[in-house]
């Protein structure tokens, strides 16, 4: 009797064992496709019907969230991504909207208006 791998464990197994995934995402994600079998192992490739099976990235990332959540309260500290990248993300879950420079005029978006305006 074969159990299946939940995403949840496989995420858990792939932050523990590759430390590159803990700071990006899109490494994260490509390994568990990977593990999961939906990567041509022969070209490192993967064709538009395994893309279509395969799990979203989103559904691969909230978990990887989850366990570095449950790590750091549980005082474990043992998955944890970089400081400069866990700085990142934190600075990136704190803003307002989303804002860019573009030349030397910055502008944010508003929401009421769905526009960017000019600060």
């Amino acid at each position: 009797m074969k159990r299946e791998v939940t995403i949840k464990k496989l995420v858990r197994d792939i932050l523990e064992t590759y430390p590159e995934c803990r700071n990006d995402y899109k490494k994260l994600i490509w390994k568990v496709w990977d593990q999961l079998g939906f990567v041509n192992q022969y070209d490192n490739s993967i064709s538009f019907e395994s893309f279509m099976k395969a799990p979203q990235p989103e559904s691969i990332r909230r978990p990887a969230q989850q366990e570095f959540r449950s790590d750091s309260l549980l005082g474990e500290n043992k998955i944890q991504p970089a400081r400069r990248v866990k700085e990142s993300r934190q600075q990136l879950a704190k803003e307002k909207g989303v804002s860019f420079i573009q030349g030397k005029a910055q502008y944010q978006f508003n929401p009421l208006s769905q526009m960017y305006e000019q600060i």
